[in-house]
C-alpha cells in the first residue's frame, strides 16, 4: 500500500546519502595517498550514519513530516570492495585489503520500519577506452532493465530482454552476465519468487518493488580481472 511503498522510498533515499558519502570517502583516501581498508571505510561510514547529526541532516533534506528516525537504520554495514577481488552477491562483507585506485564498487543498504532498499555504483579511477565502453554497456542496460520492468509483463521477459541488449552490444559478454538481475524486496531483503531470472512466471504488479541489479563479471585488463556492478530500488508503477 502508500504507506509500505513510502517507506521503502525513504530507506532508498537513505541509502543514497550513505553512498554519497563512501564516494567523498574514498576520493579523500585517493587523493591523500594514505593506507584503509575496506573494512575500515565500512566501519567508518556505519559510525557516521548511525550518528543523530547525520540523521538530522538527512531529514533536512528529505522534509518529509512524517519521517521518524527512530525507525531508520542502515541494516548492514556498507561495502566498499577494489583490487580485483569482487563479491557481487547481495549481501556480503567489505574485506581487510586496503583501497586500491582502480575500480571501487559500493553497495549501500537502509531500512525505514523494517523495509529494505539498496543501491550499488562502480566507480571507476583512470579507466582505459574499453573499461569505459563496458560501463557504457552496463550503465544502458540498466536503463534498459528500468524501463522494461512494467505491470503485465513477465519477469523471465526482462531478463531475456536486458541480456539480449548486453549481447547486442558485445556478443563475447555472455560469460560474464550474471544468472539474476535482482528480485523484490520490502520486508524481505531478498524474495526468490521474484527473481529477474530466466523462465520465471511471474507477473509484474504495480506497487511492487523490487531490488535491481545488474553486474558484468571476470572482465579483464591484462592480469587485473575486474567486475562492474549498479544497482537501485524501484517502485513499479501503473
Amino acid at each position: 500500500d502508500g504507506e509500505e511503498i513510502e517507506n521503502v522510498q525513504i530507506a532508498s533515499k537513505f541509502s543514497c546519502m550513505i553512498i554519497e558519502f563512501m564516494n567523498q570517502r574514498f576520493e579523500n583516501i585517493i587523493d591523500d595517498d594514505k593506507k584503509v581498508t575496506h573494512s575500515q571505510i565500512s566501519n567508518d561510514i556505519k559510525d557516521l550514519s548511525e550518528k543523530p547529526a547525520f540523521q538530522k541532516k538527512f531529514a533536512d533534506k528529505l522534509k518529509n513530516q512524517r519521517l521518524n528516525l527512530a525507525y531508520l537504520d542502515i541494516g548492514a554495514k556498507p561495502v566498499i570492495q577494489s583490487g580485483g577481488r569482487y563479491d557481487l552477491a547481495p549481501i556480503c562483507e567489505s574485506d581487510a585489503h586496503l583501497l586500491s585506485s582502480d575500480i571501487i564498487i559500493c553497495k549501500a543498504s537502509a531500512r525505514y520500519k523494517d523495509y529494505n532498499a539498496n543501491i550499488i555504483r562502480t566507480f571507476m579511477i583512470d579507466a582505459d577506452k574499453d573499461q569505459q565502453t563496458k560501463y557504457k554497456i552496463l550503465y544502458e542496460s540498466f536503463g534498459v532493465l528500468i524501463e522494461s520492468m512494467v505491470e503485465g509483463t513477465k519477469l523471465g521477459d526482462v531478463y531475456e530482454k536486458v541480456k539480449k541488449e548486453i549481447l547486442s552490444k558485445d556478443s563475447t559478454l555472455e560469460e560474464c552476465i550474471p544468472r539474476t538481475f535482482g528480485n523484490g524486496i520490502g520486508l524481505e531483503y531478498t524474495n526468490d519468487i521474484t527473481n529477474i531470472c530466466a523462465g520465471n512466471e511471474t507477473v509484474i504488479k504495480a506497487g511492487m518493488t523490487f531490488n535491481l541489479i545488474l553486474s558484468l563479471s571476470g572482465l579483464k585488463k591484462q592480469e587485473f580481472v575486474y567486475a562492474l556492478q549498479v544497482a537501485d530500488t524501484m517502485v513499479v508503477k501503473k
